[in-house]
């Protein structure tokens, strides 16, 4: 399991970390490198935290949610899709809500 999430997580982390690294490297004190090290792994470690935290409020959420399961499936499948065709036409600019 941790060899496959491994696997998912490397292309969201290694070109940050990487670029972090770089810029940590740069800093004119070990300690500017260190810190910035410090926030970075705070906030990739703040997420898995709060989800230790309150696993058991998840778990009863998702219980209630088992029901919806079929739907929400289906929902995503079809999300999945669109983004698909959107890229797959190139088409991606037709999402571009900040000139609005």
């Amino acid at each position: 399991m941790g060899m496959a999430f491994a696997a998912g997580w490397t292309p969201c982390i290694g070109p940050i970390l990487g670029s972090l690294l770089i810029i940590a490297g740069s800093r004119e004190t070990v300690g500017q490198g260190t810190g910035l090290l410090a926030l970075y792994s705070v906030g990739l470690a703040l997420p898995f935290l709060l989800l230790a935290a309150f696993a058991h409020r998840l778990i009863a959420f998702l219980k209630g949610t088992v029901r919806f399961m079929p739907y929400i499936n289906a929902f995503a499948g079809a999300l999945l899709i669109f983004m698909g065709v959107i890229l797959l036409f190139n088409k991606l600019y037709l999402l571009d809500f900040t000139g609005m």
